[in-house]
């Protein structure tokens, strides 16, 4: 942070802006053109952060199934998946078919600046939940992820792969 013409450091202002405890430098803001006008780009930039800062977050869907889950150390059991193939059939667990999907996921998020959470098969879709490195442009990375994820496991499972749903969930 800088120092402004008057001597006043700037991270002083963010203090004064963000807990507003400081009379002495309120004072002094109230006063000084440099300390003024900077408060007040600062508050604006602030009421900014505050307005995001109460916007609600939707919780994924399972993600409180799957937390209280692993709490109580169960882990949820789908049906298997069957392929047909040529000589018969093939039954996969559905715990194969998550660990496959899990394994994927990772390997092509990192392709994305993304990192993957979390992922779990629920009601058939594949849920992955996923943190992106700030400068992302993570939406669109998710997104990206999501289309290829499920081409991926649509050539390797063919009909019977899992709808997939990745959700952002942190920035890093």
């Amino acid at each position: 942070m800088s120092v402004l013409p008057c001597g006043r450091a700037e991270a002083d202002l963010v203090r004064l802006v963000t807990e507003g405890d400081d009379a002495e430098l309120a004072g002094h803001a109230a006063g000084c053109p440099f300390c003024a006008a900077e408060a007040d780009v600062l508050r604006e930039r602030w009421r900014a952060v505050r307005r995001t800062a109460v916007t609600p977050v939707p919780t994924p869907p399972g993600l409180v199934d799957r937390v209280l889950g692993a709490v109580r150390g169960a882990r949820p059991v789908g049906e298997p998946v069957v392929l047909e193939q040529e000589g018969g059939r093939l039954t996969v667990s559905a715990g194969a078919v998550l660990a496959v999907s899990r394994r994927l996921a990772v390997d092509l998020a990192a392709g994305f600046d993304l990192r993957v959470r979390g992922a779990a098969v629920e009601a058939g879709r594949l849920q992955v939940l996923v943190a992106a490195r700030y400068g992302t442009a993570a939406v669109e990375a998710a997104d990206a992820l999501r289309v290829r994820l499920a081409a991926e496991l649509a050539a390797r499972l063919g009909a019977v792969a899992p709808a997939v749903d990745v959700h952002l969930v942190d920035i890093e």
